[in-house]
């Protein structure tokens, strides 16, 4: 896509000249995630684990919804963590304090 002679790159820039190519670090930095993720089987069987849950939870109506409940509970007793969806959690590092 970044090739000098014809890729998207060089197109944009020739229809824009002020135009500059950055590579997408997001991308690289999966890429190397994923390669060590691969090397390390605990690592790969948890994430396996993770992933089968969440596909567990969200292909049944029934326990979307016991999820969702369980989410609003855990939500008001234990303030500073919020649920993002189902399958992802983060805890706000200002209540800690």
């Amino acid at each position: 896509m970044s090739g000098p002679r014809s890729g998207v790159a060089k197109q944009l820039r020739d229809e824009e000249l002020r135009g500059l190519y950055l590579h997408c670090h997001g991308y690289t930095l999966n890429l190397a995630a994923g390669d060590v993720i691969k090397r390390y089987k605990h690592t790969k069987d948890a994430l396996d684990v993770a992933f089968e849950t969440s596909k567990f939870v969200k292909f049944s109506p029934e326990r979307t919804a016991k999820s969702e409940k369980l989410k609003e509970e855990l939500t008001m007793e234990l303030p500073g963590n919020y649920v993002l969806c189902t399958s992802r959690w983060t805890v706000c590092v200002a209540s800690l304090k």
